[in-house]
């Protein structure tokens, strides 16, 4: 009898598992074919994670079960299916969503999400729009994006900065989520980007330090570079700009106009489990002030290597060589309006190169791990005692955890930095520095509707100058150390798709750059002094905003309307100082501000039948001023209004684009209100005699219109633009004109 029963248990037994059934899935991306990469499945009852090669496989017995797909930007799958006994395969693509709402972001969580869901402004810049303004680089685009600002190189959002000559920027620029700002003097080197192979561009409005660390204070700009698609792909393209002459024919030093001329080259292509992408750059560029040029080469390899469905390593260079000519400020603004102060030009010659070492790990529990690092080497060769060179090495661990069935992401990381400094600018010694700090995010949806999202970070600065400096004994040895906690907090509610509001608060912090506390030279007449008591700046960020998706005539739309507030305390800026009878600038806590405002942003991507309508633009209106008002701040300003200095309390720009068949029409237009405030002693005409008359060709707001057409015949694309279209006069801080008229055209092919 116990025979009997064991016998028939072995046949129950047997015959369960010869009714078991393997799944192999692979999610793939219906328009391009190419695999989609940590797509969410949920089948039956268990949660899923596609892998490098957009696969997932299970064992189940079988039966029928529901299969439900998510993927951030396509449209939800929902099917069932019935899992036989042995082995099933299925290939499903998924629709990109023809939502304008569901662009997918990774920078205010470090996961894919809709900017629809996210507790901050965030907007997206598209590389169709940055191939068809012909951008060399990607500083002269970004001004499309609402709020933002591009002064000198330096990018300002929403106010948050004024006018700072090459140092110690308030907004990060992260490229593939690693910080590229220049170690010691805080500034982005623009041209280092890639622009022939970008994803997309993502603009982080509001204090960001919890994820980001320092120079997140103000927000993000953050650059995703292409990866290598299914189909191998090559494109080339070559362009030439002619500037026309100034409609004040006093202001033309010129014979022969000045020009600019670009080509690029990209290559991508998978070699079995081998991902790479190739890129070369090159631009020149007579300049229209006289004396100066740039000529410029950069080349970029990115690689990356699937081990297996869990593992994968990569490395991005980028190497970049110019040399250039550059001014600073006009002689005078009528006849010397493009002839540099004395006639006097920088010239520089730069190397400049990164490697970005990285492993992605995703472990049996479905746990990421990543390991992100950079190598960051600038060389600068400068003319009037101005050379530099500095390394910058960083570091970051992060952990993501997606639990889909509490709905819930885990991020935390560490991360370590060092700097070295040996410049002419810093008296010719040797700074060092370092950066320590950890965090950890959290963000919950309930009832699929609320978002809630809530972090803190803890850093350590630390700033190592030389003991004796300038003739002066400095405390500890030249040893600065500091210490900050910093928290963030925000909630989204998703009404539907289309709809969703956010209450968000953010602390920001930023430690001073080594240019801000030590520089000392001098540039076109100006002293720049060091101040070695410059102190950090701290601050908060508040928003609430609602997104709204809508239809008018078949056209989908969005209306993005926020208001903003942001205290700073010991906010540090570029100020004149008067030095043992001797005028000049420097970096100084000018006290604390307060930043208050409203945003509107428009955005559609729509077919009117056959054309393709795409939109971006809107409105940003900004009430900066100090907290502490006192006699010393009146008395530096150019205004007795409390107001902080170097800002446009109005800004709106738009973009629109119609396609139809093969041609593309495109008009773009900004506007800035008049800078109500800059420093007082630019108006004492007999030191500054070359720039009192600032105000006098700044006291209207301006107006700049860019036109554009495009011809698409197979493979190839021919483009036409007019820049400054009614060759407008205007300077974007004192003793600078901007670009006259210029006219371009561009070549491009894809095979």
């Amino acid at each position: 009898m116990k025979f009997a029963i064991c016998l028939l248990l072995s046949l129950m037994i047997g015959s369960a598992y010869g009714q078991t059934s393997s799944l192999n899935c692979k999610v793939i991306d219906q328009s391009t074919g190419d695999p989609l990469i940590g797509a969410n499945v949920k089948l039956g009852e268990g949660f899923y994670t596609t892998d490098l090669d957009g696969q997932f496989e299970i064992s189940e017995p079988a039966s029928s079960f529901t299969i439900e797909i998510t993927y951030v930007g396509f449209e939800n799958y929902l099917e069932s299916i019935q899992l036989t006994q042995g082995q099933t395969y299925l290939e499903i693509a998924l629709k990109p969503s023809s939502q304008i709402l569901n662009t997918a972001t990774i920078t205010g969580s470090k996961y894919e999400r809709n900017t629809l869901n996210a507790v901050s402004s965030i907007s997206v810049l598209k590389p169709a729009l940055i191939k068809e303004t012909n951008a060399p680089s990607i500083d002269q685009v970004l001004d499309k994006i609402p709020g933002v600002q591009i002064i000198d190189g330096q990018a300002n959002i929403r106010g948050g900065s004024g006018y700072s000559y090459g140092a110690g920027s308030r907004v990060l620029l992260l490229v593939d989520d690693i910080p590229a700002l220049q170690a010691d003097a805080g500034r982005p080197n623009w041209t280092d980007i890639p622009v022939e192979n970008i994803s997309q561009v993502e603009i982080l409005k509001g204090a960001s330090s919890v994820l980001y660390g320092s120079s997140a204070l103000n927000g993000i700009i953050h650059v995703r570079t292409a990866y290598a698609t299914s189909t191998p792909v090559t494109s080339v393209s070559t362009s030439y700009t002619h500037f026309m002459s100034p409609d004040d024919a006093r202001k033309q030093w010129w014979d022969k106009s000045p020009f600019s001329y670009n080509v690029g080259l990209l290559h991508k292509r998978k070699i079995g489990k081998l991902d790479v992408v190739a890129a070369g750059f090159y631009h020149t560029e007579d300049g229209f002030y006289r004396g100066t040029f740039t000529n410029r080469q950069r080349a970029n390899l990115n690689l990356r290597y699937r081990f297996n469905d869990r593992l994968t390593a990569s490395v991005q260079t980028v190497l970049n060589n110019s040399e250039a000519a550059n001014e600073f400020v006009w002689a005078n603004p009528t006849t010397g309006a493009y002839i540099p102060f004395g006639d006097q030009t920088t010239t520089t010659n730069a190397l400049r190169y990164y490697i970005d070492p990285s492993v992605n790990y995703t472990d049996k529990f479905n746990h990421q791990h990543k390991l992100k690092g950079r190598y960051y080497s600038i060389d600068n060769q400068n003319t009037n005692n101005q050379s530099n060179s500095s390394t910058y090495r960083f570091l970051e661990y992060q952990f993501l955890k997606n639990i889909p069935s509490l709905d819930m992401d885990i991020i935390a990381g560490a991360t370590v930095s060092a700097i070295f400094s040996d410049s002419e600018l810093f008296s010719d010694t040797i700074f060092t520095g370092n950066n320590q700090a950890a965090y950890i995010q959290l963000q919950k949806v309930f009832f699929d509707k609320l978002t809630v999202n809530a972090g803190t970070r803890a850093e350590f600065n630390q700033l190592q100058s030389p003991a004796i400096l300038y003739g002066i004994t400095l405390p500890n040895g030249g040893l600065n150390k500091e210490s900050k906690l910093i928290s963030r907090a925000g909630v989204n509610y998703a009404y539907n798709d289309h709809s969703a509001s956010r209450l968000s608060w953010g602390q920001g912090y930023r430690y001073p750059t080594i240019t801000e506390k030590y520089i000392s030279t001098s540039v076109a007449g100006f002293n720049i002094f060091p101040n070695l008591d410059l102190e950090s700046e701290t601050g908060w960020s508040a928003e609430i905003g609602h997104k709204q998706g809508f239809s008018i005539a078949k056209v989908l739309a969005y209306a993005d309307l926020s208001f903003f507030w942001s205290q700073y305390n010991n906010m540090a800026e570029f100020g004149f100082h008067e030095e043992d009878g001797v005028l000049g600038f420097r970096s100084q806590n000018i006290g604390d501000t307060d930043i208050k405002g409203l945003e509107l942003e428009l955005g559609s991507s729509s077919n009117i039948g056959p054309v393709q309508l795409n939109v971006l633009g809107g409105y940003t209106y900004i009430d900066p001023k100090y907290r502490n008002f006192d006699e010393d701040i009146m008395e530096s300003s150019s205004s007795t209004e409390n107001i902080l200095k170097y800002r446009s309390k109005h800004l709106y720009n738009f973009d629109i684009q119609a396609s139809y068949k093969f041609i593309s029409i495109g008009i773009a237009q900004r506007y800035a209100s008049q800078v109500e405030a800059i420093d007082k002693l630019f108006f004492t005409p007999v030191d500054f005699v070359f720039v009192k008359a600032y105000l006098d060709n700044n006291t209207t707001d301006y107006t700049i219109t860019d036109v554009r057409f495009s011809l698409k015949y197979k493979e190839y694309k021919i483009g036409f633009l007019v820049n400054n279209l009614f060759n407008i006069e205007y300077t974007k801080r004192p003793a600078l004109f901007e670009a006259p008229r210029n006219v371009g055209i561009r070549l491009s092919a894809q095979f």
